[in-house]
């Protein structure tokens, strides 16, 4: 009695391909299903299941597209749309930049005084000014211009 029956040989054999198109005109359609799932989910409140299924789309494919459309790197998502970068490693590449500008847009006053203390990356140029060198606040002025550095930032100050 054989309780195991060897199976045949079947290495022959192609692996199961999707029955879809890849691509039409130059157009790479499962970039273009998970873009379009992605802005649904952003445009309305639904979830990345909801998206993935309105679109024909997967979960990780629609969830790659929000993090493009977050990134708002115009060439990179053309890129994933022409079929040049895979959507999956497209998303991977600016997921970090994509969760640092988020972080920083919902960070308090003191999230952002530390986030300077740590790194001195700030968007308060007086901060920048009285940190830098002398050289480098000449080197400042001299790009803004003698009248805009006198009419705009001194002149107020002595009138």
């Amino acid at each position: 009695m054989m309780l195991f029956v060897k199976r045949p040989n079947r290495a022959y054999r192609r692996a199961r391909q999707s029955r879809r198109s890849r691509s039409r005109n130059g157009i790479c359609l499962a970039a273009v299903r998970a873009l379009t799932g992605a802005e649904l989910r952003l445009q309305d409140d639904i979830t990345l299941l909801q998206a993935a299924l309105s679109t024909g789309s997967n979960v990780h494919y629609v969830e790659a597209g929000e993090i493009l459309i977050k990134s708002g790197d115009v060439s990179l998502i053309k890129s994933v749309v022409a079929g040049d970068i895979p959507i999956l490693e497209a998303a991977k590449s600016v997921k970090a930049q994509v969760r640092a500008v988020e972080a920083i847009k919902a960070a308090t006053s003191a999230n952002l005084a530390a986030i300077y203390n740590e790194t001195g990356l700030t968007n308060q140029l007086s901060q920048l000014l009285v940190n830098a060198s002398s050289t480098d606040r000449t080197a400042a002025a001299a790009k803004l211009g003698v009248t805009k550095v006198w009419d705009e930032m001194v002149s107020p100050l002595v009138a």
